[in-house]
């Protein structure tokens, strides 16, 4: 409730920045007050496009995820849409949509999300091994393969997609190799993974 307070006191102080609602909104969303969050997202993202910020839009993606908790996925998917149109080359953005995307049950708009997102962003790991994720769940396992060799080739550090590898060469029959890939995820992923 304090914290609460200090917040809108923010709020009034600064009406007309996007930064105060935009915490506020992340606060009541911390707090499982999706409702009320919506409504103050919606006030920081409005206010966000007046200020034209130049930083990654990070309240276009707290309202989906108040929208989505409020089971309005449908309107979740078209801010994450709407964001990723303005600023195409944050992966983040993208990433979202393509979850968004999933969480509707929309695999095949999934797909395309991340194909136009590589069209734009090429040498992303994180988008070739979210590709990749996809490919494997719909039991594609040699298109995931692929797709898992261009992401470790541009960063053959990528923890997600070393082990995504290891799943696609045990699928493969493979388990040598996919204890090499474990061995090699183990240095980078955190150790609980």
């Amino acid at each position: 409730a304090s914290g609460l307070r200090l917040l809108r006191r923010h709020v009034v102080r600064a009406p007309e920045r996007s930064e105060a609602w935009f915490r506020l909104g992340a606060y009541l969303l911390e707090v499982e007050l999706p409702r009320v969050a919506c409504a103050v997202l919606a006030r920081a993202l409005r206010r966000e496009h007046d200020e034209a910020r130049a930083d990654p839009p990070e309240a276009p993606r707290l309202y989906a995820r108040a929208l989505g908790r409020l089971g309005r996925r449908r309107q979740a998917v078209d801010v994450h849409a709407q964001a990723a149109f303005r600023d195409p080359d944050c992966v983040e953005l993208h990433l979202d949509l393509t979850a968004a995307l999933l969480a509707r049950g929309r695999v095949g708009g999934a797909e395309r999300a991340l194909r136009r997102a590589l069209g734009r962003l090429p040498r992303s790991p994180d988008l070739w091994a979210a590709s990749a994720e996809l490919a494997l769940e719909a039991g594609r396992v040699d298109v995931a393969r692929r797709r898992l060799r261009v992401a470790l080739g541009n960063d053959p550090r990528h923890g997600q997609a070393l082990a995504l590898l290891v799943r696609v060469l045990l699928t493969q029959r493979e388990p040598r190799r996919a204890v090499n890939a474990a061995r090699a995820a183990m240095r980078v992923l955190p150790v609980d993974h």
